[in-house]
């Protein structure tokens, strides 16, 4: 039984409703990566609060990492690549925990990743190299619920549906707003035989407006 779930994945359409509410819903979840200047945390006043600061940054090192009394990674981590910054992330008595912040060699924050003990646990948000973002959802470990992309345009190109790591649920495909692929999934398989699947449709798919802050 699924105990968590995005907010997303939550207020979502149901995993087998038909492209055309997949796509009514999916089109106005949009998602930003936004860079920010560094946070040379390292540097404050006790960085680590009561804790131990360990590590370097660069030149000497190429990660800074707070400790608890027992050794153990607790609090924040920042980790470089080439002298940038090239991770952010936290940890909670050993255990990588909050979200995961991945920077490529420009610098430029290229995903973030809700972390839980370990595991990925939440939303995850990754930039492709066209330009676009992926967003799926994620519950200890497997991808469960709903993952989408929004093109560099900010037009919606595809849904699909997952639950413990294998496709559950519907999955379409838009080209230049038109309705490439329905299909549907049951555990990983795709349906052999679905009554209840309407034929594929054409809709046309309004980009979102602009995000707010």
């Amino acid at each position: 039984m699924i105990s968590w779930l995005t907010a997303a994945a939550l207020a979502a359409p149901d995993q087998f409703a038909p492209c055309d509410v997949q796509a009514r819903f999916f089109a106005s979840e949009t998602r930003s990566l936004k860079s920010e200047p560094p946070d040379l945390w390292w540097i404050q006043d006790d960085p680590c609060e009561g804790d131990t600061l360990a590590g370097a940054p660069p030149p000497t090192g190429d990660a800074v990492w707070c400790e608890d009394r027992r050794g153990r990674r607790h609090g924040r981590q920042t980790s470089f690549e080439g002298g940038r910054i090239s991770l952010e992330t936290g940890w909670s008595v050993g255990q990588e925990t909050g979200v995961r912040r991945v920077y490529n060699p420009e610098g430029v924050l290229v995903s973030t990743t809700e972390v839980r003990g370990g595991e990925r646990h939440g939303e995850r948000v990754e930039a492709s190299l066209s330009g676009g973002i992926t967003i799926s959802s994620w519950v200890r470990g497997e991808q469960t619920g709903p993952v989408w992309h929004i093109d560099a345009s900010g037009h919606l190109n595809l849904v699909s549906h997952w639950r413990d790591g294998v496709r559950h649920g519907r999955a379409c495909t838009w080209r230049d707003g038109e309705l490439e692929v329905d299909t549907e999934w049951r555990l990983g398989e795709p349906a052999v035989s679905a009554p209840d699947v309407s034929p594929p449709t054409t809709i046309t798919l309004t980009p979102p407006g602009p995000e707010e802050g």
